[in-house]
């Protein structure tokens, strides 16, 4: 392929035994694909404030997007990322935004299920529907994966209805009751970063 459409970092972890430059050099690097017109957009995934900040003070280009694990149970996988993106421009992409819904010893009997329940008969929605479109309406773009047409076309049924302010802000406030963090949890600690 001749290019990108969107050319993510993986991961903040720039700790100096482990990637040799700081992120202000790997976003230069970034930058330079853009340039070099190898790929269309840059963005990067699972960024804090702080490593964003060190981003934006260097950047002729500033991210597209950081993508997160975003869900009910997890509504800011590090404190004021959404707000902080949001207000900068930043598309915040959710992975994992079926978590509370999906089979898991640990999110199985969670607080949101018996809502979901009640919401999906209101909305004539499916589970999926209904979390995709909360993860939506609360301003980021959820993302999740199939190669089963079905799935795929029953995603899509998120954009055919709308959450009232009630329903949505119950969801919103139940889903803060629980925390669950699938991915990364450990890196993320304070001090474990790399900032």
């Amino acid at each position: 392929m001749e290019y990108l459409d969107l050319y993510l970092i993986h991961s903040p972890f720039f700790h100096p035994e482990i990637s040799y430059i700081t992120v202000e050099e790997a976003w230069r690097q970034m930058e330079k694909l853009v340039e070099e017109g190898k790929a269309k957009n840059i963005g990067v995934s699972n960024f804090n404030k702080e490593m964003l900040e060190k981003i934006l003070k260097v950047a002729k280009i500033k991210p597209q997007v950081n993508q997160i694990e975003f869900h009910l149970y997890l509504q800011n996988q590090s404190p004021g990322i959404v707000e902080f993106c949001q207000k900068n421009d930043i598309l915040v992409e959710a992975f994992s935004p079926l978590t509370p819904i999906l089979p898991h010893k640990i999110t199985d009997g969670g607080p949101v299920d018996d809502l979901v329940e009640r919401l999906i008969k209101k909305y004539g929605v499916t589970k999926s529907q209904l979390i995709l479109r909360w993860v939506y309406q609360s301003g980021v773009l959820p993302i999740t994966t199939s190669s089963n047409r079905d799935r795929l076309k029953e995603a899509l049924g998120m954009f055919d209805f709308t959450i009232d302010k009630d329903d949505f802000s119950e969801l919103t406030e139940l889903g803060t009751t629980f925390h669950y963090r699938g991915l990364f949890h450990e890196y993320f600690e304070e001090g474990k970063n790399g900032i």
